[in-house]
């Protein structure tokens, strides 16, 4: 944040006009980082899982920065490079795990590079610009909603919110009836669908890529909340089927 690494603009607000819009622009950027950092640390329930996800990420990443700052590009095909030579070892059944210290980074790294910007732009860096904080909230939606849902359900039974249970998105889809290797395949497909989206709002004009990060994101919400319900009806069968 110190290094210049926050939000210039959300939508027309442009955060650098004064004294005040800076400082709030300086303490949502703040939160963001944080509260990223720690929804990739607690979406690491299952080997590949952060790592998959974060891969996808960084590459559609790559090919919107390739058109805008291609330098920045660069940093992120060489991340996820890095990360595709150790999902080799870290997909199920895992050989290698990844631990708090890489899901931690990787979180840090997907947020605090792209709000890197630079003063000569381009149209697409004025639509990416315009629409940057929903298109971070669309990569990043997979782990940002399943950790919003357990603060959300941490303070609802007056627990700790960093308290652990077995109520994330993955442990649902296990619940459910997902293989391992199916919840993967299921995260990481949903993901590559929202990153292409990302991508084409990125050729958009400025309201009809609104609109369409505004409906990619509500769809990932309905994914969720269809999760929930799928989870509870299974655990009502459970509950029956022991009596």
């Amino acid at each position: 944040v110190v290094g210049g690494f926050k939000f210039n603009r959300i939508f027309i607000f442009d955060l650098e006009q004064n004294a005040f819009l800076l400082v709030f622009s300086y303490l949502v950027t703040f939160v963001w980082i944080v509260g990223v950092i720690n929804a990739y640390n607690l979406i690491d329930g299952l080997d590949g899982l952060c790592g998959s996800i974060t891969f996808v990420t960084f590459i559609t990443y790559g090919f919107i920065y390739y058109r805008i700052v291609p330098h920045v590009a660069a940093v992120f095909f060489i991340l996820a490079a890095a990360i595709l030579g150790f999902l080799v070892f870290n997909w199920p059944p895992a050989k290698v795990f990844m631990g708090d210290n890489g899901s931690t980074f990787l979180g840090f790294s997907v947020v605090a590079f792209a709000l890197y910007t630079e003063q000569d732009v381009n149209t697409s860096m004025t639509v990416y610009e315009f629409t940057k904080i929903l298109v971070l909230l669309n990569l990043t939606a997979i782990p940002v909603t399943d950790t919003l849902a357990a603060v959300w359900r941490r303070t609802r039974d007056h627990r700790p919110i960093m308290s652990p249970d077995k109520s994330h998105i993955h442990h649902k889809l296990l619940n459910i009836g997902f293989s391992k290797t199916g919840v993967l395949y299921l995260l990481l497909s949903i993901q590559i669908l929202v990153c292409i989206s990302v991508y084409v709002s990125t050729l958009l004009t400025k309201v009809q890529s609104t609109v369409l990060l505004s409906v990619t994101y509500l769809l990932v919400l309905l994914f969720f909340a269809w999760i929930h319900y799928a989870n509870r009806r299974a655990n009502r069968r459970k509950a029956v089927a022991e009596q």
